[in-house]
């Protein structure tokens, strides 16, 4: 360890010797931030590294094959099921072929960059209709026949779109690529200066076109994406908004289909009575089943965004109840007025940029949808603490729980988490970290 860090050291030495003061502080930023875990995960046994893993992972090598024959990961990330080992193998292998089966056809309804078969093992019977078929019929005036599963997924994100005053916003899907492919330049780093809108005119006309042909006021909403069921078959219709053509607006998925994939495989497991473990879906969205053997508290650990503090907070808390995480620290930071901002994959669909009010979110609740729950903390991201203080107020009052904690690094490099009371009860504090209750 003592050799890595005096690697670290020199490394940093000879960087910035190399380096102006601007360059050097997005290098150090990007070091501390980048080099840490995005998201939440079970920690089993913190204090015995050795002790055995009480869980069988199932899903963890599942892949979703296209309709050329490329293999993808669930939701385009490692999308798993943990199921106590305590129980028999055949309940755990009861779990494990409904998981198996449930997984992949969700993931390809959702999925807008690729094409599927409804059945890999039989052509003949044809594609499957995804969100990339309702994307590529924008405008035509007619109505296509969707599964049922991206018929609800439609309807939920147009709901919460409403409900969150476009702060989660399932049209975005343009701007969040136009991100992308920006952040994953590798000249973006050091180049911002020519590359990001923010600087460059060009750059930002083309940003402000494609931000055009997103809907934001609920009235836009509602005309811009039609939903109707008949005969017990399901239908969507992908109005033209503003003018746009096939390709300048789509509707995408993300931080909505990992949470809705929790929701129904996790209903279909209880009808089973298979409640012995939780769905953690790439860590950002994570579902307990019902109790663990014994009725003890499941071990929660949100991951810190800052090198070398362990651990934001613990929950620990027993039966069933969902937790999403968004963040932006993975992305790429950049320097605006002596301000380090951060380039990321949320994007505010108010202002077309990534989102700038929090570093990360998390949220909980034990009676709302982990669909509702990934939406929520997308929204999150792009609202001040005030603002999203008030839409879990709005929650509390419909009798749903929601508790939400941010999490910010102060200016002497330490964790700041500003946590609702209801985190209270479940919370186990990291004393390396600064905690603060919000009423």
């Amino acid at each position: 360890m003592k050799r890595f860090l005096d690697f670290i050291k020199q490394s940093f030495n000879s960087l910035k010797a190399i380096l102006n003061p601007r360059e050097w502080t997005i290098t150090i930023v990007t070091v501390i931030l980048s080099t840490t875990i995005a998201t939440s995960v079970f920690w089993l046994d913190k204090d015995d590294p050795n002790a055995q893993m009480p869980f069988e992972s199932i899903g963890y090598s599942l892949k979703v094959k296209t309709e050329t024959g490329v293999n993808q990961l669930p939701f385009h990330t490692y999308y798993q099921l943990f199921y106590e080992k305590v129980n028999s193998v055949d309940e755990r292998a009861s779990a494990r072929q409904i998981f198996e089966q449930m997984v992949p056809p969700l993931h390809k309804v959702s999925d807008r960059s690729n094409r599927y078969l409804l059945d890999d093992d039989d052509p003949s019977l044809g594609r499957i209709t995804t969100i990339r078929d309702v994307n590529e019929s924008l405008g035509s005036g007619q109505w296509i026949e969707v599964p049922e599963p991206l018929y609800e997924l439609l309807q939920i994100g147009k709901q919460l779109t409403i409900a969150t005053d476009s702060n989660f916003n399932m049209f975005i899907g343009k701007p969040a690529d136009y991100w992308k492919d920006l952040i994953e330049d590798d000249a973006f780093s050091y180049d911002y200066e020519l590359l990001d809108p923010y600087f460059n005119a060009s750059e930002r006309a083309y940003l402000e076109t494609i931000m055009s042909y997103v809907p934001i006021t609920e009235d836009e909403v509602e005309a811009t994406l039609e939903l109707k069921i008949e005969a017990e078959r399901y239908y969507a219709k992908l109005n033209s908004f503003n003018g746009a053509l096939v390709g300048n607006m789509e509707l995408t998925m993300g931080g909505l289909a990992k949470g809705y994939a929790n929701d129904v495989i996790s209903a279909t497991l209880a009808e089973q009575e298979l409640v012995r473990g939780f769905i953690n879906g790439g860590q950002s969205s994570i579902s307990t089943l019902g109790n663990r053997y014994g009725n003890i508290a499941w071990p929660l650990t949100m991951a810190s965004p800052l090198y070398g503090t362990s651990s934001s907070f613990t929950i620990s808390r027993p039966g069933r109840f969902s937790v999403s995480t968004s963040g932006g620290y993975e992305g790429k930071p950049i320097m605006i007025d002596e301000q380090v901002v951060w380039r990321h994959h949320i994007i505010d669909p108010w202002t077309g940029y990534p989102s700038s009010e929090s570093l990360l979110v998390n949220v909980m609740s034990q009676d709302l949808s982990s669909a509702t729950l990934d939406a929520l903390s997308t929204a999150l991201m792009n609202l001040t603490i005030e603002e999203g203080m008030a839409l879990r107020d709005a929650f509390i009052a419909n009798g749903q729980e929601l508790e939400i904690a941010w999490v910010e690094i102060t200016a002497t490099s330490k964790l700041n988490i500003s946590y609702s009371r209801g985190f209270d009860p479940f919370m186990q504090r990291n004393p390396e970290n600064i905690y603060n209750i919000i009423d």
